[in-house]
């Protein structure tokens, strides 16, 4: 079994650096006739992941309902990634990465979490695949009825069409610091009471709350999958390099060094292009009605340091200027703070949306508690023993530093578009959860 599990947790660290390869050549132009040929590689590790565990589940002589269900999960999600309609483009890095979530969430299960003391956990995740089993055999069966469900709305026909990733791409409009601050809800009470001075403000708060947890509600199963999994292939990574306590806490420290360097380069980029004419980008946001230019010109003139995004931060931070301190509410603008291409429409800076919708204070707030958590988790995980939840939580941290910087330079280098969001706030959880009740003792 564990042999197996090692082959597993291989495959998915494969699939993993496949997926780094696929978003890197499709960025360079120079390389982009490589590209379909890692997509097709990437499609194979995730299939060959498929019938590994699947071998293994057939070699079983006794299968639980859990068991039933996992590898259900296994074969359910392989196959929405093949039948996924634009498996060439953007959604075939979404089957990845499910593809790389499944292939690694049997060590985890087989290791940390079988130990009595850790029953809890373990009833959470079968709920959470059983939800998640539902959900993809809900999507495939979308995908294939689709076409014959439209519906007249408002004088238009409405035509449903969801494949695996758009079911799974609602969280859309999911902000970050906003779902950080609602997954502590009572530290938003407690030490923000500025929200909760004035009708208009509780209004704006409540109405963010409700919003992130409608749409927790319906992709929590999918990004808690995600984030536990990648964590043991992370976990499993620096467990072969046999890195000592010192080695993985100076990575961290650059890792966070880098996203603040990022994060200051966005802000300088910002007080550079700020008396630039808006004009000049071919009125794709300020000014609709001019000549739009030919796509490959206007990523030309908007690709810079990191990213070049500047309009999007000038538009954005246009519109704070009217409520600084509070914001608009959830997923304000939201249409309008995306680039204006269709290639490029699902970038979406989750940082300038933040800032629009909770204003000043609720982001300064949120990235202060995010902080907290991180500190005193870095904290406890070097007073711990050396072991598996020293090990665990760490990369935890690891993933939540990853995705600030995904977040921050909205590349496709290390998680893909969206996925950021999602790892981010199931990170902050567990962190949370192993702040506020730390316990390391080791897993016999």
């Amino acid at each position: 079994m564990k042999k197996l599990n090692l082959n597993v947790t291989t495959i998915g660290i494969a699939n993993a650096v496949m997926l780094l390869l696929v978003s890197l050549f499709k960025e360079v132009r120079l390389f982009r006739p490589l590209h379909s040929v890692f997509q097709i590689l990437l499609l194979v590790g995730i299939l060959v992941g498929g019938l590994v565990i699947g071998y293994n589940f057939f070699d079983q002589k006794e299968k639980t309902l859990f068991d039933k269900l996992s590898y259900g999960l296994v074969i359910t999600l392989v196959i929405s990634s093949v039948l996924s309609p634009q498996w060439r483009s953007e959604s075939i890095k979404d089957s990845a990465v499910t593809g790389i979530c499944v292939l690694a969430i049997f060590p985890l299960i087989n290791g940390l979490y079988v130990h009595k003391k850790h029953r809890f956990s373990l009833n959470v995740i079968r709920l959470i695949m059983i939800c998640v089993t539902i959900i993809s055999f809900a999507s495939i069966v979308l995908f294939f009825i689709s076409p014959l469900i439209q519906f007249d709305l408002l004088g238009e026909t409405i035509k449903i069409g969801m494949s695996t990733n758009r079911l799974f791409g609602l969280y859309h409009s999911l902000s970050l610091p906003i779902a950080a601050s609602s997954l502590i809800l009572g530290f938003s009470f407690r030490f923000n009471p500025l929200y909760v001075n004035s009708t208009d403000q509780r209004f704006l708060f409540i109405s963010n709350l409700i919003v992130n947890f409608v749409f927790v509600a319906l992709s929590f199963s999918y990004g808690v999958i995600i984030a536990l999994i990648v964590s043991v292939a992370y976990v499993s990574f620096f467990g072969v390099l046999k890195l000592k306590k010192k080695v993985l806490v100076a990575i961290l420290v650059a890792v966070f060094a880098a996203s603040a360097f990022g994060g200051a380069l966005y802000v300088t980029r910002v007080g550079i292009f700020a008396v630039r004419n808006v004009s000049d980008t071919g009125g794709t946001i300020e000014d609709p009605d001019e000549p739009q230019v030919p796509d490959d010109i206007w990523k030309e003139q908007h690709y810079g340091i990191l990213t070049g995004r500047d309009t999007i931060w000038l538009y954005g931070l246009t519109h704070l200027k009217e409520r600084p301190l509070i914001g608009f509410g959830a997923a304000a603008f939201y249409g309008d703070l995306v680039l204006g291409t269709q290639e490029l429409q699902s970038l979406h800076n989750v940082y300038v949306q933040s800032l629009v919708s909770g204003g000043i204070i609720h982001s300064v707030f949120s990235f202060w508690v995010i902080g907290l958590i991180v500190i005193r988790s870095l904290r406890y995980s070097i007073k711990s023993q050396q072991g598996q939840h020293y090990m665990y939580n760490l990369a935890l941290i690891g993933l939540l530093v990853f995705s600030v910087i995904g977040g921050f330079v909205e590349t496709n280098l290390l998680y893909v578009n969206r996925f950021p969001q999602y790892i981010f706030w199931i990170c902050l959880s567990l962190l949370t959860f192993n702040v506020s009740k730390p316990r390391y003792d080791e897993v016999q």
